[in-house]
């Protein structure tokens, strides 16, 4: 059987409710997982058929529910209708056809099958089975992260459809459905789907419609805010729809975002930019959730870490030097949303967290420098050398003195802090500000890494990636300068090169980006224009939120350049309304749908789009 044909440009979508996810390709379940968001997916459900068979698959607007048109020699032969129902971890898949269509289970490893449709006989279940793995099977497939439980799902199906003992499913002629259930245990997978076989289809996709739509109502009114002759107006608010269902979608109950289908954590560094987003959208709701998934984490253990599982049990994704960076982004974050509600007593409540984030960060300074957290954008996507992580970086001292100028202020205003130690404090901060500069600004050119003077008081230990064979885990300093597991300490490999002076282009829109005071209008401006200069598009692999931060510094300092790269981050959307981790050249690469550059891209569109005039 040949895999069907669909018609997109190999965007990945979400279809979520914050308990059960489903991530397709087209019509095409790659993932399917939860609850909690932090699971494994247990299979593959892809349509096959003869030679000829296409599918068109499009989103209903202000609702991620999905619709797959199936066309067969120039005839739509069938439709499928794919949405999660409401408070419960249900997706449900529509189906009605004209003619027969097959689609192939492809189960992930570990799991196991129980073949049990029978059992939902009376509720007149034709096909069905159960999947289920014991506990212990990771729940993150980069590393063994022990789910602490067994993890079931039940998979159903009513209509003209029958599934064979290899897992392939016929469907024929007329209507059907298929249940995929979940639950956080077997009696509640199983209560789940005795519960919504006894529920009619159409009017779960009517309530889900209805729920999705007062999503949809909740935020701003772009169409009475765009300007009229706005250039690709019709496309900015298709964006606006498209980046509000990705980040919903992908929301955790618990309030963490899964980072991508890769990535079912939610990483601090991520939830940033998609909090961001939310707030220009008017989703405050939503971006309070973020900050209160992790105080909830950090009354439980004290800490944050670069990310963490989502659901009742916790493991922390430990990256090198995860003291820093993340920690300056929390802050920020915090601040950002208080900004935008004047929630004063929430914040008040989760100033623990906060004082935690900042002091965390003091005990890393050396010569008044932060190092490099080991999944910082660039190390992680190959931009920038792993060897430099222990080495000042410009942008993780930018988030500490960009998060104190917030913090202090308002802790000294507050009076939440005794004066020896908000003075200390402050003292301390205008020291890493005033060396800032002199650190990290050479020639009007703001560079990424600045080796610290001694070499030699490095840490032994850094949890993270084997800097030999990238496996991750516990590595040790090694006599060649690198960071190595325990398989590779000790074995021939060659000397750490020399250090050596990086400058990542989109380092330089960092200032303008967190709305830094150290540098001035002109000196931002000359940043940017050196960025603009240095960019490597052609045949080189860039981040997913260069031109989105591009734009919205040159939105800040209304520099000409700013329509063209307007539609050059427009021309990046998919067809599905994301914005990918990476781009090669022109085309996506890595992670597709995600929140952190979609959200980032989407609210420097919006910026520049509210104060456009045209000439």
């Amino acid at each position: 059987m040949n895999q069907a044909y669909y018609q997109n440009d190999g965007s990945i979508h979400c279809i979520g409710n914050g308990m059960l996810a489903v991530y397709e390709q087209g019509p095409n379940i790659i993932q399917i997982f939860g609850p909690p968001y932090s699971s494994p997916s247990y299979m593959q459900f892809s349509l096959c058929a003869e030679d000829g068979l296409f599918v068109i698959s499009q989103r209903e607007p202000q609702t991620a529910v999905w619709h797959h048109k199936l066309i067969l020699r120039g005839k739509q032969i069938g439709e499928m209708i794919d949405f999660t129902i409401e408070g419960s971890p249900c997706f449900l898949r529509l189906v009605e056809l004209l003619e027969p269509v097959d689609l192939r289970i492809d189960m992930e490893k570990n799991w196991q099958v129980s073949i049990n449709g029978k059992r939902f006989g009376r509720q007149k279940v034709c096909a069905g089975f159960m999947a289920y793995a014991d506990a212990g099977i990771s729940v993150y497939e980069h590393v063994p992260y022990p789910s602490c439980r067994d993890i079931v799902h039940q998979v159903m199906m009513r209509g003209n459809i029958a599934m064979d003992d290899n897992l392939t499913v016929h469907a024929q002629p007329g209507h059907s459905v298929i249940y995929c259930v979940g639950g956080e245990d077997y009696p509640a997978c199983v209560e789940n789907a005795e519960w919504v076989l006894h529920q009619k289809p159409e009017k779960l996709l009517d309530k889900v419609r209805t729920c999705w739509r007062e999503f949809s109502a909740r935020r701003k009114d772009f169409e009475k805010k765009l300007p009229q002759n706005l250039p690709l107006r019709e496309k900015v608010l298709s964006a606006v729809d498209d980046v509000s269902v990705l980040i919903k979608t992908q929301q955790s109950r618990e309030g963490g975002i899964l980072a991508g289908h890769n990535y079912h954590l939610a990483y601090v560094r991520d939830q940033y930019g998609a909090s961001r987003c939310l707030l220009k959208l008017g989703y405050r709701k939503e971006a309070k959730k973020i900050l209160e998934y992790y105080f909830r984490i950090f009354e439980k253990y004290g800490k944050i870490h670069n990310a963490q599982t989502m659901g009742d049990s916790h493991h922390f994704h430990i990256h090198e030097n995860d003291n820093v960076e993340i920690t300056g982004y929390l802050i920020i974050q915090a601040f950002d949303y208080y900004n935008a509600s004047q929630d004063k007593d929430f914040l008040i409540r989760i100033m623990p967290m906060l004082e935690w984030a900042w002091f965390a960060q003091v005990e890393e300074l050396k010569e008044n420098m932060l190092p490099f957290n080991g999944d910082e954008t660039y190390v992680a996507g190959g931009i920038l050398p792993r060897t430099v992580l222990c080495e000042g970086s410009a942008e993780s001292t930018l988030l500490f003195l960009t998060a104190g100028e917030r913090l202090l202020k308002f802790v000294g205003k507050g009076g939440l802090w005794g004066s020896p130690m908000l003075y200390a404090q402050q003292e301390l901060y205008h020291m890493v500000k005033t060396q800032y500069k002199e650190r990290f600004y050479k020639n009007g050119d703001l560079i990424t890494n600045r080796p610290f003077a001694d070499e030699n008081d490095q840490q032994r230990f850094l949890h993270g990636v084997c800097q030999k064979c990238g496996k991750f885990g516990w590595n040790e300093l090694d006599i060649s300068g690198y960071y190595l597991c325990r398989d590779c300490y000790g074995s021939p490999t060659e000397v750490k090169p020399l250090q050596r002076i990086y400058r990542i282009p989109s380092v330089k829109l960092t200032p303008v980006y967190l709305g830094s005071s150290i540098f001035g209008p002109g000196e931002e401006r000359r940043m940017i224009e050196e960025f603009i200069c240095s960019y490597p598009e052609q045949e080189s692999r860039t981040v997913g939120y260069d031109k989105g931060m591009l734009l919205y510094a040159l939105g800040r300092r209304n520099m000409p350049q700013a329509e063209t790269i307007y539609r050059e981050v427009l021309e990046q959307l998919d067809s599905v309304g994301g914005w990918a981790e990476y781009y090669y050249g022109r085309k996506p690469d890595g992670t597709r749908y995600r929140p952190w550059e979609s959200g980032i891209n989407l609210e420097a569109v919006l910026q520049y789009a509210a104060g456009y005039t045209a000439d």
